[in-house]
């Protein structure tokens, strides 16, 4: 697992800091993703990223462990491109199999472009330090994604 953002605000590039994010694809390396394959999209993080067409069927899914380091509010934040319009996607949080926050049909607005990289917080409250499996499904169309990450926030 790579660490991606350092700090806590936004740098040149646009990109959350204070979040230790997880590279997507690595959910076809350990056989946790459903649909899509592998992207190479120009400016995604390690030059690639889940893509072709991840979310053209609802039963596409991709699940990664992350880690909040500290306990308090997070945010999931996502490093995506979906020029083809705005997205909706279930976006679950789990310890074990119990789930521990949720967000259904958390938008992930338009890019300009497929290669507009951009960042979407999606709000999941008040966490334990530890380690969680994230899971994204459940989405209404086609969304690259490169990088997630939890970052906390300010209550």
């Amino acid at each position: 697992m790579r660490s991606r953002c350092q700090g806590s605000r936004r740098n040149k590039r646009g990109d959350p800091q204070k979040a230790r994010g997880v590279e997507a694809e690595l959910a076809y390396a350990q056989r946790s993703a459903y649909g899509g394959f592998y992207g190479n999209t120009a400016g995604s993080y390690g030059n690639q990223h889940i893509g072709r067409c991840f979310g053209g069927d609802r039963a596409h899914s991709a699940s990664l462990v992350i880690e909040a380091h500290a306990s308090g509010p997070h945010v999931l934040a996502v490093r995506y491109a979906s020029a083809d319009g705005e997205r909706k996607a279930d976006v679950r949080l789990r310890r074990g199999e119990q789930m521990v926050a949720g967000r259904f049909g958390a938008v992930f607005p338009k890019t300009e472009t497929p290669t507009a990289w951009t960042w979407q917080d999606v709000p999941l409250g008040v966490l334990p330090a530890g380690r969680y499996r994230v899971e994204i499904g459940n989405v209404d169309g086609c969304l690259d994604l490169d990088v997630l990450g939890l970052r906390p926030t300010k209550p």
